[in-house]
């Protein structure tokens, strides 16, 4: 699903910043 990946893609983006 769409949004399952732009979940995790936030949540990566968070933990990188």
């Amino acid at each position: 699903m769409v949004a399952a990946v732009v979940t995790l893609f936030v949540a990566a983006t968070a933990c990188f910043l």
